[in-house]
C-alpha cells in the first residue's frame, strides 16, 4: 500500500513533465501539416503517408537502444542532447525544402523523440518515491 503523504511533484519531476509535454507537444504539432507541404514540394502522396509515419516508425526501432544508452551513460546529459536535438529539428523543419531533407530530418526527429522519451521517464525515476513510482511515471506516459 502506498503511503500517501510522500510528495510526487518535486521541483526537479515538474521540470521534467513540463519538458516532456513540450517536447511532445512540438513534435507532434508538425504532424497535421506535414503532408500539405510534402505535397507542395512535389512529393507523390503515396510517399507522403510513408515520410509522415517515418519519425513514429524510427522511434520505435530506436526505443530499445534509447534504453540501453539510459541505462549506460548518464541520463541527464543523454536527456539534455535528446531535447536540444528536438529543438534542432523544429528549426530544420522550417529550412527543409526538398524532400530528401524532409526525410533526413524526421530520421533525425525519430531518433531525438525516442531518446527523449525514455531518458525521461528513467531520470524522472530517480526523483520519486519508490512507493509511488508508478503513478508518478503514469503522469509521463
Amino acid at each position: 500500500m502506498s503511503n500517501r503523504n510522500e510528495r510526487i511533484f518535486s521541483i526537479p519531476f515538474l521540470m521534467i513533465l513540463v519538458l516532456s509535454v513540450i517536447s511532445g507537444s512540438a513534435s507532434y504539432m508538425v504532424n497535421p501539416v506535414l503532408p500539405a507541404y510534402l505535397v507542395s514540394r512535389g512529393a507523390p502522396m503515396e510517399i507522403t503517408g510513408i515520410i509522415s509515419s517515418l519519425m513514429s516508425l524510427v522511434a520505435l526501432f530506436c526505443r530499445p537502444f534509447a534504453g540501453a544508452a539510459s541505462d549506460r551513460f548518464n541520463k541527464k546529459n543523454i536527456m539534455v542532447l535528446s531535447y536540444v536535438l528536438s529543438i534542432g529539428c523544429l528549426f530544420l523543419y522550417s529550412k527543409a525544402n526538398t524532400v530528401p531533407m524532409i526525410i533526413f530530418v524526421r530520421i533525425l526527429n525519430g531518433i531525438a523523440f525516442s531518446l527523449s522519451g525514455t531518458t525521461s521517464m528513467a531520470f524522472s525515476a530517480d526523483f520519486l518515491p519508490l512507493s509511488r513510482l508508478g503513478e508518478g511515471l503514469g503522469y509521463l506516459i
